[in-house]
């Protein structure tokens, strides 16, 4: 591949890295925003009953379906939840964006 197409195709990297990092960061943190206006003060279900991922049957009914890729990504989205806020994690999903396309454009440079 010739010195000015690779140049090009890691810009070209480079540029939709950042643009889908910043675009996943704003829908991180506008998707925590609207999951913390819609949750209720105490934290509770507001019956009070158990949600689908916390009974047994709901559980095995994922892990039946999903296999353990769909048990993997509810006990991910877990994780993110007990995160608190949104903000952290998509200041964290901006920022690797950013380096990642950095890195990019850096090799754009040297390529050429």
């Amino acid at each position: 591949m010739p010195p000015s197409r690779r140049r090009a195709a890691l810009n070209a990297c480079g540029v939709a890295v950042l643009v889908l990092g910043l675009a996943a960061a704003g829908l991180v943190y506008g998707g925590g925003q609207k999951t913390a206006a819609a949750a209720p003060a105490n934290g509770e279900w507001r019956d009070g009953s158990l949600s689908t991922e916390e009974s047994k049957a709901g559980t095995r009914d994922v892990e039946m379906y999903y296999g353990q890729l769909g048990m993997f990504a509810l006990g991910l989205r877990d994780k993110v939840a007990e995160l608190g806020q949104s903000g952290p994690l998509a200041v964290i999903i901006a920022a690797l964006a950013t380096v990642v396309a950095a890195g990019c454009f850096q090799a754009a440079r040297r390529a050429g």
